[in-house]
């Protein structure tokens, strides 16, 4: 068994990536109602392929590349003030654009909710997701393709993915995914 998976590791990450992501979402639909995937399905399959494949060395290289600074501190301030600059720009344009009887009615427990929220994204779906898309698939891929391949796929499976992200969420809920899409269009747009 080892050597199968050690032969289509690739194959097997992407399997074991999709069915600990999707699981929840399949039990909730059975059951008659709506949740999202499991965003740590990326992490937890690598980190099952990376001890599979290449064992205890294999791990420890994989976790020390999500710790490893590649660059300076400013840069890392830049990338995670960023999302929060922008959250607090766009609360203040819809202070500014809202009429007041409007304003009123948004809660503070609304307002509350994105640190919360961002937190959420950076921790479950920044270190849950990537690392397994990156850290584990990506490497395997380059082997094998050019980043052009890989930019020509991303550029047209990542509307795609939005555009199922839409239909699969319930519109009263589609303001928490709006950062996932983007993310999506914009990793498109880059090749990423």
């Amino acid at each position: 068994m080892k050597a199968f998976l050690k032969q289509y590791r690739l194959i097997a990450f992407f399997i074991l990536a999709f069915a600990l992501s999707w699981y929840p979402w399949i039990l909730a639909l059975l059951r008659g109602r709506t949740t999202g995937p499991n965003p740590l399905g990326p992490l937890v399959a690598a980190i099952i392929m990376t001890a599979v494949v290449s064992g205890r060395p294999g791990l420890r290289d994989f976790f020390s590349r999500l710790v490893r600074w590649r660059v300076g501190a400013k840069w890392y301030a830049v990338t995670f003030g960023t999302p929060v600059l922008v959250c607090l720009l766009a609360v203040a344009v819809t202070f500014c654009c809202l009429p007041h009887s409007q304003i009123a009615s948004l809660s503070n427990e609304k307002l509350c909710e994105l640190p919360e929220r961002f937190l959420f994204i950076l921790l479950f779906i920044g270190l849950g997701e990537e690392p397994g898309w990156r850290g584990f698939a990506l490497p395997q891929l380059q082997t094998k393709y050019s980043a052009y391949c890989e930019f020509n796929s991303s550029a047209s499976l990542g509307p795609l993915a939005s555009a199922i992200d839409r239909k699969r969420i319930p519109a009263s809920n589609r303001h928490s995914v709006s950062y996932l899409s983007l993310r999506r269009h914009v990793h498109a747009d880059m090749g990423v």
